[in-house]
């Protein structure tokens, strides 16, 4: 498949464009008849073989299409067959063939409950949901709106015909947008090893630390997406209501995040599927540059397009965009793809060189790469108005990081760096607010709550800190420095992302380069949401770094 052709929108916004909002409509599907189509349970028996990691999904998808292809009816299978092929992978159920149509609520009920009763009766048996028989509930179905890509639905499951009696099971059922731009096997399956519990059976290693929100799980994977767990009375995060310098313990609720993003970074246990191993040992290679490189890649394939290469104002209006205004090569009087791949790519590998350079031994993790306040749901019985300290209301149970699509092998102060720009908004108009960046005193209390959270986990798990004689105030130091370089490479990598994004809509024809340029130009639509002015802002932000770390001497 040739991926310029597709429409290059991401996860980054399905929780990020706008607050978490439910419709106010909702739609209740009855019970299972044995006369209805889709309504199925899983019957075909599971392989015995287990089936683990990305090459698990990709196992599965082989032996349904062969299955398939080989049914005896032709070349399709009747709806029945093709969701009833079950495989059991990383311990949950995966119906390769098994699509949802997300505008069809009848099918958003179906497929949540063929996955769920496979759950319940084939995997993970000591975790199973209190549905019962799930085929005998009726669902009511609240699609979950603020999301440009995913189709996001919460499920009830209601097994009394009593509406007094409230037994029902909620689920969340995601429908996988993005395409070309994830791996959804890797994303699953890491998703699957993050809900890992240490007192989880079966044959998959577990986590010995609550590295996520306990009531998190993945139930269940279907031809285009998944089911997870619903966790009840949370509500999103705002960048500025719960993290701006003025909301009230703001300070206690970034402490929790930095407990919680030391736990990912040291008490998860890598898959093996992430890693490499050399010389006896694993390496872990930062997939940072890689990916800004693959996305560059992308972004060249993109205006080689047709659509670009008749429309050379077009082209100007992208240069524009990505080149720097104090670089020379801005100043040419032919707009050309090269110019703009050039640009990108070489501040990528000054960027990098600069980084190895100054921190040859920069901590390298499993990190989020998307932790912003829209991907952190809070209990939404607690406030942040109590100002005592000691009296927090954020801990493991009260505050949910969410959303791991991105996650991958990367350096840890990515991932702070990446949190502290994100205070400055921009998920919701495209306009981040630079101003918002945490203040000095406020990045060493996230980080010194971070080591000593990072110290607890490491000295548990038996293995020592690095071995340094550094006192706190000189780590901290370093891990400063670290950030400020990776405040630059998070600005460049969503930069480089709204562009390819914007170049997407322009492939797909959703894209008025006029009305582009009037809102580039703060002139109309400046409420609304534009890859193309985000890129802008993103990048923006890192030719500030650039400018501000080069006049002081740090790069």
């Amino acid at each position: 498949m040739n991926k310029a052709l597709l429409r290059y929108t991401s996860n980054k916004l399905h929780l990020s464009s706008s607050s978490l909002t439910f419709q106010t409509r909702t739609t209740m599907v009855p019970r299972c008849t044995t006369n209805a189509t889709n309504c199925v349970a899983a019957s075909s028996t599971p392989s015995s073989l287990t089936l683990n990691g990305p090459k698990g999904y990709a196992h599965a998808r082989i032996e349904a299409d062969i299955q398939h292809r080989h049914s005896g009816d032709g070349s399709a299978s009747s709806p029945n067959s093709a969701s009833t092929f079950l495989r059991i992978v990383e311990d949950r159920p995966y119906f390769p063939l098994l699509q949802l149509d997300p505008t069809k609520n009848e099918s958003v009920v179906d497929v949540a409950r063929t996955v769920l009763s496979a759950y319940n009766k084939n995997s993970r048996s000591n975790n199973s949901t209190d549905a019962g028989d799930v085929n005998s509930c009726e669902g009511k179905v609240t699609v979950i709106t603020g999301g440009l890509t995913n189709a996001l639905f919460k499920v009830d499951l209601n097994s009394s015909t009593d509406e007094a009696t409230n037994n029902n099971t909620s689920v969340l059922v995601r429908v996988f947008g993005s395409e070309g731009m994830i791996d959804r096997d890797i994303d699953t399956a890491n998703f699957a090893r993050l809900c890992n519990k240490s007192t989880t059976g079966g044959h998959n290693v577990t986590n010995q630390f609550t590295v996520i929100h306990s009531q998190l799980d993945l139930l269940g994977r279907f031809a285009n997406g998944r089911i997870e767990t619903w966790i009840p009375n949370m509500r999103q995060a705002h960048h500025v209501n719960d993290f701006g310098a003025t909301a009230a313990n703001c300070t206690e609720l970034s402490r929790e995040v930095a407990r919680q993003l030391a736990r990912l970074h040291y008490g998860f246990d890598i898959p093996e599927y992430l890693v490499s191993k050399k010389g006896g040992g694993v390496e872990m290679t930062p997939t940072l540059w890689r990916v800004i490189e693959d996305w560059t890649g992308e972004l060249k394939n993109a205006l080689e397009d047709e659509t670009f290469v008749n429309d050379a104002a077009l082209v100007k209006l992208f240069e524009e965009v990505v080149v720097s205004k104090n670089n020379a090569s801005g100043t040419s009087p032919a707009p050309t793809t090269e110019a703009i791949v050039s640009e990108l790519t070489n501040e990528l590998k000054w960027l990098q060189k600069v980084v190895e350079t100054k921190h040859p031994d920069a901590t390298v993790v499993f990190a989020h790469n998307d932790v912003n306040a829209a991907n952190i749901l809070l209990d939404a019985s607690t406030t942040n108005t109590d100002n005592n300290d000691s009296n927090s209301p954020y801990n493991e149970q009260t505050v949910c990081l969410i959303d791991f699509e991105y996650g991958a092998i990367n350096y840890a102060m990515f991932d702070v760096a990446n949190f502290y720009c994100e205070h400055c908004g921009g998920n919701d108009n495209a306009a981040p607010d630079y101003t918002l960046f945490p203040e000095h005193e406020r990045q060493i209390d996230f980080l010194r709550e971070y080591l000593k959270e990072k110290r607890g986990i490491l000295r548990a798990k038996g293995e020592d800190e690095e071995q340094t004689a550094a006192t706190d105030a000189e780590m901290i130091a370093r891990l400063l420095s670290q950030v400020q370089l990776f405040r630059m490479a998070s600005n460049l990598y969503w930069g480089v992302w709204g562009v390819l994004q914007a170049a997407g809509d322009v492939i797909d024809g959703t894209f008025n380069k006029e009305n582009a340029k009037l809102r580039l130009l703060g002139n109309v639509g400046m409420n609304n949401w534009d890859n193309l002015r985000y890129g802008m802002n993103r990048l923006g932000g890192y030719w500030e770094c650039k400018e501000r770390l080069l006049t002081i001497g740090e790069v």
